[in-house]
C-alpha cells in the first residue's frame, strides 16, 4: 500500500467520523496491528500535523497512535514539534498529571465546536488591568495589588502589595510591568522587571532580577523577548541561577515592529505596514522577507488600528465597526480584520478573539487556508449570555482574554469592566 493510499483513507475516515458507521467503512473493525502497520509509514517527525489528527479520530485511534508516538520519540518531543512556539505557552497553562494528558488537552481543541458549559464562576472585580494564568492558578492584576486565585476552588490564594500594569510567570521567571512610564519623542517605554527563579526559593528576590525600559515584550519558557525601541529586539535569558540580555537584531528601515513571535526557533516580527522581519542572530539583524519582488507579506488595510502575528503566515487586524469581518488569502497568507477587536489570544493552534460588543469568538485558523476556506467561529460566547442582568447597564467589552487547561477540558477566562468569568468548555470524556 502506497503513502498516497493511506492518506486518501485517512482522509475519507475523518470526513466521517461524527457519522453512523456505514457498511462502505469497515475502520472499526480494522485490527490495532493493522492500524498500527499501516500509521507506520508516518515519521513522528516530520508527518506531526497527520498525527495530531489521527491522534484526534476517537479514543481507539489514540491508543494507536499515542503508543507510536511514545515508542519513536516520546510525548513530550512531539508536543514540541507540534506548536510553533515549542509548546511552551500551552504548557504554561496546565497543571495535568503527565504529558500525555497534555498532548490528550492539543488534540481536543480540535473538536471544541462540541464542548458545552458546564461551569460558570464569576469573580467580582473590577479595575482589572490584566489577567494570566500559570498552571493551576489565575493571576489577577488590579489598579492595587496582584492576587492569585486557585483555578480549581475559586479560592484567594495569595495578595502582593504590587501596583504594575502587568504580572506573569512561569517555570522560571517572575515578571512586573511597572505602571510608571514616559513620554520621549512621542514613543512610550514601561519598566519590565525580571525575577528569575531559584529551584528552591519561589518568591521574588531582588538579588536576581533584570530590569529594562521596553515597548512591549513576550515570554517563552527561559527568555524573555522585549523591544526597547521601534526597531529594536533584544532577549533576556535566565539560565545557571542567572541574566544574560543579547541583542536579538535592529532593523533599518521604514515602519514600526508591532509584534514579536517565535516560530519554529525563529524569531519573526510584524510591521505596521504589512512587512515581515526574521532575526539573524548571529548578526545581530532583522531581515525584511520578500515575496514576488515585493517586501508586503501582509496587505494591511490602512485603517486598521492594530494587528498582531499568527504563527508565521497570518495576520489579524483590528479595524473600525463600520467595516465588516473578512479574510483574505493569497494562497500563502491570510489577513483577518475583525471590526472592534478589543483583544485577542493564540492558544495552541487556535485563535481566540474578543470584541467590543461582548463577543468571544474561538477559530480553528486551519480553516481560513484549506480548500474549503471559511469564516466560521468553532464556539461563540457572549458575556451577556453569562450574566444576562449586569450587562444592560455596564460595559460589555471583552478586555482581556486567557485559557487554562484541565483534565479533559479547557478553562476560559473572560475579563470586562465588572466580572472575570471562568468559564468551563468540558468535553464529556
Amino acid at each position: 500500500m502506497e503513502l498516497k493510499d493511506i492518506i486518501a483513507m485517512q482522509s475519507d475516515l475523518l470526513m466521517t467520523r461524527n457519522r453512523k458507521k456505514s457498511s462502505n467503512y469497515a475502520w472499526n473493525d480494522c485490527p490495532p496491528e493493522l492500524l498500527l502497520m499501516i500509521l507506520d509509514h508516518y515519521d513522528a517527525r516530520t508527518n506531526v500535523q497527520t498525527l495530531l489528527n489521527c491522534l484526534a479520530v476517537n479514543r481507539r485511534w489514540w491508543n494507536v497512535v499515542s503508543s507510536l508516538v511514545e515508542n519513536r520519540i516520546g510525548h513530550e518531543e512531539f508536543l514540541t514539534l507540534a506548536l510553533s512556539d515549542g509548546g511552551a505557552s500551552f504548557r504554561k497553562r496546565a497543571k495535568l498529571p503527565s504529558i500525555s494528558d497534555l498532548l490528550l488537552n492539543l488534540c481536543l481543541w480540535k473538536d471544541i465546536h462540541f464542548t458545552q458549559i458546564t461551569g460558570n464562576h464569576i469573580y467580582d472585580l473590577t479595575e482589572v488591568l490584566n489577567v494570566n494564568v500559570y498552571k493551576d492558578k489565575i493571576i489577577v492584576v488590579t489598579n492595587r495589588d496582584v492576587k492569585y486565585y486557585n483555578l480549581n476552588s475559586h479560592k484567594l490564594i495569595k495578595t502582593l502589595p504590587i501596583r504594575c500594569s502587568n504580572f506573569d510567570e512561569n517555570e522560571f521567571m517572575y515578571l512586573k510591568v511597572e505602571d510608571t512610564r514616559f513620554d520621549m519623542d512621542h514613543i512610550i517605554l514601561e519598566e519590565m522587571i525580571l525575577y528569575g527563579k531559584l529551584t528552591d526559593r519561589s518568591e521574588l528576590d531582588d538579588r536576581f532580577k533584570f530590569t529594562s525600559k521596553i515597548k512591549f515584550f513576550r515570554i517563552y519558557d527561559n527568555c524573555c523577548y522585549y523591544t526597547t525601541w521601534a526597531f529594536t529586539i533584544f532577549v533576556a535569558k535566565w539560565a545557571n541561577n542567572g541574566w544574560t540580555s543579547q541583542l536579538v537584531g535592529r532593523y533599518f528601515g521604514y515602519g514600526v515592529i508591532t509584534d514579536v513571535i517565535v516560530h519554529n526557533e525563529d524569531i519573526v516580527a510584524l510591521l505596521n505596514w504589512g512587512g515581515m522581519l526574521v532575526a539573524d542572530v548571529g548578526n545581530s539583524k532583522l531581515k525584511l522577507i520578500s515575496r514576488k519582488k515585493t517586501s508586503v507579506i501582509f496587505e494591511l488595510p490602512a485603517y486598521a488600528s492594530k494587528s498582531i502575528l499568527y504563527e508565521r503566515y497570518g495576520a489579524v487586524a483590528t479595524v473600525p465597526s463600520t467595516y465588516p469581518l473578512h479574510l483574505s488569502y493569497n494562497g500563502v497568507y491570510w489577513i483577518l480584520e475583525c471590526p472592534d477587536l478589543m483583544c485577542s489570544l493564540k492558544h495552541g493552534n487556535m485563535l481566540i478573539l474578543g470584541y467590543k460588543n461582548g463577543k468571544v469568538e474561538i477559530y480553528n485558523p486551519d480553516t481560513f487556508s484549506n480548500k474549503i476556506r471559511r469564516l466560521k467561529p468553532e464556539v461563540t460566547i457572549t458575556v451577556q449570555s453569562l450574566a444576562p442582568f449586569d450587562y444592560e447597564l455596564f460595559d460589555t467589552s471583552v478586555r482581556h482574554l486567557e485559557v487554562a487547561e484541565v483534565k479533559g477540558g479547557h478553562v476560559l477566562i473572560i475579563v470586562t469592566s465588572i466580572y472575570v468569568h471562568q468559564v468551563t468548555l468540558d468535553h464529556r470524556l
